[in-house]
């Protein structure tokens, strides 16, 4: 996460050096001539994107070198079950599943921009980072145990992506266009659970600690369209894409210490598996304000869902035969929040 969080500050530091636009060409308008359908501004991204309001449709006053840049910022939640992954044994297995549910939340801070290559063409870069708070949350066990617990979770989430993609403007009815988006993004989430767990009868015969540290890197290649609305002055876009399918790596450790029973015990566990199944979607709707000159302000709200599992592989656990097992898991969340924009005055 920290070489996330460095990219993405680097994402932040180029585009705040708009008076070396014409040398570096970091980001651009996607559009570039006057009188043909030239491409509206959000990018594909999470964030979408932002600037000034074209007349009408997709068209633009005059061509600029470099498209909105915008700058986002949010607050993501979800519901008690916003980030929920499961530990599941062979169905052969007298082993219980294990399951652990809690919410994710925090400030969501985002940047994004656009670069032209073509009349109806272009391409767009974007990436966000989370500033996480601390949740509480539930692990349960499912299926027959041995000693039933009462227990509590507390997450430290951190998620980021970086995303880059392609624009065509697929039709301009002139009070509004249809866009075809395409791209990749890496979607990166790390959780560190600390799950303290007593028997459920009060009768001393277990107490434990569990460490646990679930980490997920998707490889999202991503379709879509969205549809773009501009007046004199304001903008309104509405956004969907997603992927039937979660490329990706699952990575999780473990660590448990405590007593059972009158005995002290230490164990842990590791587990790495490509992700098998699964699916994104993500909706996205802003509306925007002209405040002054090339510069608006605007209102966004992102749904986003992620799903997917492995096959049965081992988790090795030390002191243990390596057992097999299957993890699934989902995060679904909401972002609400601002955009300033600013599109470039420079002209090709």
């Amino acid at each position: 996460m920290r070489k996330l969080a460095l990219v993405v500050f680097g994402i932040l530091i180029v585009a705040s050096f708009p008076a070396l636009a014409s040398a570096q060409a970091m980001f651009g308008n996607l559009f570039t001539g006057p009188g043909a359908p030239p491409m509206a501004m959000p990018p594909p991204g999470f964030p979408g994107g932002g600037g000034a309001a074209p007349p009408h449709g997709c068209a633009s006053a005059m061509p600029k070198m470099f498209g909105p840049l915008s700058f986002y910022a949010g607050y993501l939640f979800s519901d008690k079950k916003g980030f929920k992954y499961t530990r599941e044994p062979q169905p052969d297995s007298e082993e219980p599943e294990l399951v652990h549910e809690f919410p994710i939340e925090g400030i969501l801070l985002a940047t994004a921009g656009t670069f032209p290559l073509s009349d109806n063409f272009g391409i767009t870069a974007s990436g966000g980072l989370l500033i996480p708070t601390k949740t509480q949350g539930n692990f349960s066990e499912d299926g027959p145990v041995e000693i039933p617990l009462t227990s509590s979770l507390e997450a430290d989430n951190q998620w980021g992506f970086l995303d880059a993609g392609g624009v065509f403007t697929f039709q301009d009815a002139g009070w509004a266009c249809f866009q075809v988006l395409g791209g990749f993004r890496w979607d990166h989430l790390t959780s560190k659970q600390s799950i303290s767990s007593r028997d459920a009868a009060g009768l001393g015969t277990f107490s434990g600690v569990d460490k646990n540290d679930f980490t997920v890197d998707a490889y999202i290649p991503y379709f879509g369209g969205q549809l773009v609305q501009a007046a004199p002055g304001s903008r309104f876009v509405v956004r969907a894409i997603g992927f039937p399918t979660l490329p990706g790596d699952l990575r999780f450790q473990t660590s448990a210490s405590g007593t059972r029973q009158g005995q002290d015990f230490q164990t842990g566990g590791s587990f790495k598996h490509p992700l098998k199944s699964g699916f994104f979607i993500e909706t996205y709707a802003e509306y925007s304000l002209k405040l002054m000159g090339d510069v608006s302000v605007g209102a966004f709200g992102v749904y986003n869902i992620i799903r997917a599992n492995t096959d049965f592989d081992s988790f090795v656990e030390l002191g243990q035969e390596a057992q097999s097992e299957q993890f699934k898991f989902t995060r679904r969340s909401w972002t609400f929040g601002g955009v300033l924009s600013y599109s470039f005055s420079t002209c090709l």
